[in-house]
């Protein structure tokens, strides 16, 4: 069943909101007995459900977290949860010609139902994963003698390619950065996080997903074998809310040689879900302040939060705490601002400022 397909979802909703008012219905009958008291207590708890499955399916149609039931129910069940985790090495940047000829990762871009964003469905030649992504050019793109930055936005778990970029703004405060001169010319990429519906982890779990070659081998070559990038690092941006925060983290400091910008938007320190945090060593070990302090090159790191958003003030202070070269971290704290994409659509301009900073346009 396509979740994120129109009719289903108002088929969904219809049905759901057609049982909640027979439920309510049932209880207004006239009538005594603890059968009828059992009755009614049922009919609410049932109606109420359905109101909550009819709102559900509308939330999930506007932010596209599961595409169909099994992706759902892979998350709701943790499935995945097997192996250790392996850390691979980043490739040499920038590729052969022969990596970015290979048709692999060549793909048709057609009309997404983002508005103003191309998408595809990408099978990754290294990780063997299957990821829908989305790209947004600059306005001119592609222009005579420009190699363009790119900026990889992920999603919060669970989440998909699908709907972030519009979500906190990213296409309009980019064009218009741009359009100020104060970044170069970049475009905006997303991708899947939960594939398949198993929980996010960012990284290569054996016997399970290969996560981190996905992000830090198929993805860049699908971007370079496909638009006019740079394949500078320090041209080359991901950034992520809540749990794509960490995998943005993660990201930037495992890999400062693919992606040399990396921004924590409201996230954690500590994986809290999936095979990263079954284990308490395990979730130790691949906590992002960990992996700072071990990192042998240092990604650029700018970490958002709020004292409003539990948590993420003394997550954020313990990752620039592990960080080594001090100079490369910037910890924006806020005083409001809660957690979701009403906060983080304001947020997401002085990540752009921030770029503009560290790598300003010559």
């Amino acid at each position: 069943m396509d979740l994120l397909n129109g009719w289903v979802v108002l088929a969904i909703v219809s049905a759901s909101l057609a049982m909640a008012v027979l439920g309510f219905v049932f209880v207004r009958r006239p009538g005594g007995g603890k059968a009828r008291l059992a009755g009614r207590v049922v009919a609410i708890i049932g109606a109420q459900l359905c109101v909550l499955i009819a709102i559900g399916a509308l939330v999930n149609y506007q932010f596209a977290y599961f595409r169909n039931q099994s992706e759902m129910w892979q998350f709701v069940t943790h499935q995945g949860r097997v192996g250790h985790v392996d850390q691979i090495q980043s490739p040499p940047a920038p590729q052969t010609p022969q990596d970015l000829s290979d048709p692999r990762y060549h793909y048709t871009w057609e009309e997404s139902s983002d508005e103003g964003m191309t998408g595809a469905t990408i099978v990754g030649p290294q990780s063997g994963i299957t990821s829908d992504m989305r790209a947004w050019v600059p306005r001119g793109y592609p222009e005579e003698g420009v190699k363009y930055n790119v900026m990889l936005l992920l999603p919060g778990t669970p989440g998909s390619a699908e709907a972030i970029a519009p979500a906190i703004g990213a296409p309009e405060a980019l064009q218009k950065a741009i359009d100020e001169g104060k970044i170069p010319p970049t475009i905006l990429v997303t991708s899947d996080m939960n594939f398949g519906g198993q929980t996010a982890t960012c990284a290569d779990v054996e016997g399970g997903l290969k996560a981190e070659t996905w992000f830090s081998r198929d993805l860049p070559l699908v971007v370079r074998a496909n638009f006019n990038v740079t394949d500078s690092p320090e041209g080359w941006t991901v950034v992520g809310p809540s749990m794509g925060g960490y995998c943005a983290g993660r990201i930037g400091i495992l890999h400062p040689d693919v992606f040399g910008n990396a921004v924590w938007m409201h996230g954690v320190n500590e994986p809290f879900e999936g095979p990263l945090a079954e284990v308490p060593a395990v979730r130790k070990a691949q906590a992002l302040s960990t992996l700072a302090s071990k990192a042998q090159s240092q990604v650029n790191l700018m970490l958002v939060s709020s004292m409003v958003d539990p948590g993420t003030i003394e997550d954020g202070r313990a990752i620039a705490a592990a960080v080594q070269d001090k100079g490369k971290v910037l910890v924006d704290e806020r005083p409001t601002g809660g957690h979701g994409w009403a906060v983080w659509i304001n947020e997401f301009p002085s990540v752009l400022t921030w770029l503009a900073t560290i790598h300003p346009v010559k």
